[in-house]
């Protein structure tokens, strides 16, 4: 960190800017620590968030420093100063000469995340040894706020993101932000290089909510979206598309071919519905993808490659109950 006010300055503002491109809150987690204990020089630092209903602090994130080794266990003492900072709305920073000579001072820090109308949305915790270049190195709490306060915006940002990008039942990005990503592959594909994608219609999931609820439907769609996004987290984007249907965008194959790549992603998604049954109801699921562009279609959005997407899933359909169909 350099010692000068407007490089200090050029620095938070480089880190703002970097935190506020991040979108996905999980991608910021690391990059808020890092630029914590770059600009604290202490050893391990966690993240924290504030649950909206209990406001009570959960821990999000662990970094280190170099060579630094992470703690499994969140100690008591941190999780109750985390928790008097957010509830007192006011920072904790201190630095302890060591007893021993020669040796780096002790950090112990917890500052409130806030907005500027003082609603706590986390805090960050940071401790250890300062490890600095210089020995007239001395902390500047103000700097640590002034970055808190940048980390807020950020979290926020990220969040209201999420929100209207998610699917709330299952997490997963919703319909919107899937036709955002397929316009941009659609763009950059070509007919050497094709992207592809994927409808996964399940088979009367009507019958999971005649048969135990609504509520029990929910959760039972939630386990099937959380499976298939494990099954296929390296594949490609998953997304629920609408109430009973998920998509699949997929733009890079390794050394298969897209056709290959559709084909096998395909099988492997409807196996792992086939292993659901809920309430008595036995699961499957319909499949219909092609690869874009091709040499017989010509595609200007990412709707009209989902609308070709779904004829082929009507052929699926029309062949029965879980059948795939890739053209």
């Amino acid at each position: 960190m350099a010692k000068d006010t407007t490089e200090n300055l050029h620095w938070l503002l480089s880190r703002s800017r970097q935190m506020m491109r991040i979108r996905e809150f999980d991608r910021l987690v690391p990059t808020v620590l890092n630029a914590f204990l770059e600009l604290s020089r202490g050893q391990r630092a966690w993240l924290f968030t504030v649950d909206g209903e209990k406001a009570e602090p959960v821990c999000r994130g662990q970094a280190v420093c170099d060579g630094g080794e992470l703690i499994k266990k969140l100690p008591p003492l941190i999780k109750r100063t985390v928790a008097r900072v957010c509830k007192d709305r006011t920072p904790h920073i201190s630095v302890e000469t060591a007893d021993e000579p020669n040796m780096p001072p002790q950090l112990v820090a917890s500052i409130p995340l806030m907005l500027t109308d003082h609603d706590v949305v986390g805090a960050v915790h940071i401790e250890g040894q300062q490890v600095c270049d210089d020995q007239t190195h001395e902390l500047r709490p103000a700097l640590l706020e002034l970055l808190a306060q940048q980390v807020a915006v950020a979290m926020e940002n990220a969040r209201f993101f999420e929100s209207a990008t998610n699917d709330p039942l299952t997490g997963l990005p919703n319909s919107s932000f899937f036709l955002v990503e397929t316009n941009k592959a659609l763009r950059v594909a070509s007919i050497d290089q094709p992207a592809g994608i994927l409808l996964l219609d399940l088979d009367g999931f009507k019958r999971v909510n005649d048969a135990a609820g609504a509520e029990m439907g929910d959760r039972a769609l939630a386990d099937i979206a959380a499976t298939i996004a494990e099954v296929l987290r390296t594949d490609g984007l998953v997304a629920r598309y609408s109430s009973d249907k998920f998509a699949i965008l997929i733009t890079s194959t390794g050394d298969m071919s897209m056709q290959v790549m559709l084909h096998d992603v395909a099988e492997r998604a409807r196996a792992v519905v086939n292993t659901k049954k809920y309430h008595g109801v036995q699961m499957s699921a319909c499949i219909g993808g092609l690869c874009f562009p091709s040499a017989t279609s010509d595609y200007e959005h990412g709707a009209d490659v989902v609308a070709a997407a779904e004829d082929v899933l009507n052929q699926a359909r029309a062949l029965g109950p879980g059948s795939v169909r890739i053209r």
